[in-house]
């Protein structure tokens, strides 16, 4: 019935942002010895809806639960994709690098992206590879995208390099579909 799948999205939605609270506050360091690179999607499919709100406004507000009891986020920086133009794919870019943040910072800066692009997954991925801090103890990357690579890129390639450059390295994939 109609009431049933509408049940069923919200708690689809529900569902996305308890993940994303889980993981963020498991993942990102409360010490500044790891860092930690969220790399968010903000392309145009970002404003397709899940319970008649934006999946962007569900990441943006996941972080804001996630993240309200961190003042300093020493290790966590934050990389987006298709928030400048709506058909480049090179529209990747490193916001925060690790290090360099607060919660009010990075919340503002999330807030402030408008989805409107391409997805160049892979070349977004091997960006944000390049903005961990030389000292730190540990590596991870954070990929919350809703779509596929549509720039011709190959993110499990890419991922594969990065991993024999760096054993260590976690990447770790969110998909809101």
């Amino acid at each position: 019935t109609p009431v049933q799948s509408a049940q069923w999205v919200r708690r689809g939605a529900l569902g996305i942002c308890f993940v994303l609270i889980v993981l963020c506050r498991m993942v990102i360091p409360a010490g500044a010895a790891d860092d930690v690179v969220l790399v968010l999607d903000a392309s145009r499919s970002m404003w397709g809806t899940v319970a008649k709100k934006p999946k962007y406004m569900m990441v943006h507000d996941a972080f804001a639960r996630a993240l309200d009891k961190r003042a300093a986020m020493p290790g966590v920086g934050l990389s987006s994709f298709g928030n400048r133009s709506p058909s480049s794919c090179s529209d990747d870019n490193a916001l925060i690098a690790p290090g360099a943040s607060d919660h009010g910072r990075f919340l503002s800066t999330i807030g402030d992206l408008n989805p409107w692009g391409l997805t160049p997954i892979a070349e977004s991925l091997r960006r944000a590879s390049g903005t961990f801090r030389a000292d730190a103890a540990g590596r991870s990357i954070i990929l919350i995208t809703d779509g596929t690579e549509n720039c011709r890129g190959d993110p499990c390639a890419v991922a594969r390099t990065l991993k024999q450059r760096s054993p260590s390295l976690a990447i770790n994939v969110i998909a809101l579909s």
